[in-house]
């Protein structure tokens, strides 16, 4: 396979769109650019953008709810951070009106879903703010190293559609270089498990409906996985990010597995809208742990 470099430079803005989100992963890598302080920027004025099944949030069977209400949601840290551990995170959601939206729906059990990524994609994590009330939900987040991360923010207000908020933050701080070179590889090994990809096509095109295939394979017994327990309502979860600079809400999709009877192959089918380089995380459950795969792809 190709070897691959993917360094991608920042922005500050926030988008609010209809999506979908996941728990934590380690570290992946170092991520990239720096900065004096914490920096964030969120556009309140930009409306929900409507989004079909085929784009950010993929594999849902539940009931249509009724047209969204403009929210917006920001997010607020301390001016001040001098360390990149117990980073405190606050996410205010607001109506129209500027009053805080207070009853959320629980998709995929949780009221709000956290994906935080380096801008070049090296450092993934899915985690699950608290919610306080009053529209405010709140967590500490540990970051690998100084640079510059996006979050995409996942919630659904009740009796309207699921959001994505996208956000930008800055850890200040000297940021190390990358330690090894990204690769493209349709097989990976995570702890106790191998991980390898099919891609339906092999050769995936832009618009065109895909289907992926993961078998997984205990490296112990070197049998098939039978042993994979629920995560967050489904068999497993995939979220795929478009590299991209700056990275958008357009640039991410989430995919819940396919219901199938097959327990060491996991499905997952999804249309990739825009041509490019773009990362995916397998992320699924054995033996109460949440283990979470890498694999990066090129969509002509």
């Amino acid at each position: 396979m190709k070897l691959v470099v993917v360094q991608l430079a920042v922005a500050l803005g926030l988008l609010v769109v209809h999506g979908c989100g996941n728990q934590p992963e380690q570290p992946a890598q170092n991520p990239t650019s720096d900065n004096a302080n914490i920096q964030k920027s969120i556009k309140n004025n930009t409306p929900p953008i409507s989004l079909d099944s085929t784009h950010n949030h993929q594999g849902t069977t539940s009931q249509s709810p009724s047209p969204p209400e403009t929210t917006t949601a920001k997010l607020t840290s301390t001016p001040q951070v001098s360390s990149t551990q117990g980073v405190p995170l606050e996410i205010q959601v607001k109506n129209q009106a500027g009053k805080p939206v207070e009853k959320f729906a629980t998709p995929q059990e949780k009221p709000m879903h956290m994906i935080v990524v380096s801008d070049d994609l090296r450092f993934f994590n899915h985690i699950h703010p608290d919610y306080q009330g009053q529209g405010k939900f709140a967590i500490k987040h540990d970051f690998p190293a100084p640079g510059n991360y996006t979050l995409f923010t996942d919630y659904q207000p009740s009796g309207q559609r699921e959001q994505v908020s996208v956000e930008k933050i800055s850890i200040p701080g000297d940021v190390p270089l990358p330690s090894s070179l990204e690769t493209f590889s349709d097989t990976q090994t995570v702890g106790n498990t191998k991980v390898q990809l099919k891609t339906s096509p092999s050769q995936l095109k832009s618009g065109q409906q895909s289907k992926f295939s993961f078998s997984l394979i205990d490296t112990v017994s070197k049998k098939p996985v039978t042993d994979l327990q629920t995560y967050l309502g489904r068999q497993a979860h995939l979220v795929i990010i478009r590299s991209s600079s700056p990275l958008t809400a357009n640039d991410y999709i989430h995919v819940h597995s396919l219901n199938t009877e097959t327990k060491s192959e996991i499905q997952f089918q999804s249309q990739l809208p825009q041509k490019g380089t773009y990362k995916m995380w397998l992320q699924f459950q054995r033996q109460g742990k949440i283990t979470t795969v890498p694999f990066w792809i090129n969509v002509n």
